[in-house]
């Protein structure tokens, strides 16, 4: 399936309902910036862990 929708996208986070994840990307305001930053910095610390083992 090419688009997700609620329930799908509740599922793989492990909810059993989708009305978190709706509420999640229907009324949360996210920065652009810190948005990127934040995924930035998860990238990189997920890459180092992987790098030292």
């Amino acid at each position: 399936m090419e688009r997700k929708n609620g329930w799908q996208l509740a599922e793989a986070a492990g909810d059993a309902q989708p009305h978190r994840m709706q509420r999640l990307l229907n009324n949360a305001r996210w920065d652009p910036r810190d948005v990127r930053v934040d995924l930035r910095d998860m990238w990189s610390s997920s890459w180092v862990i992987r790098a030292m083992y």
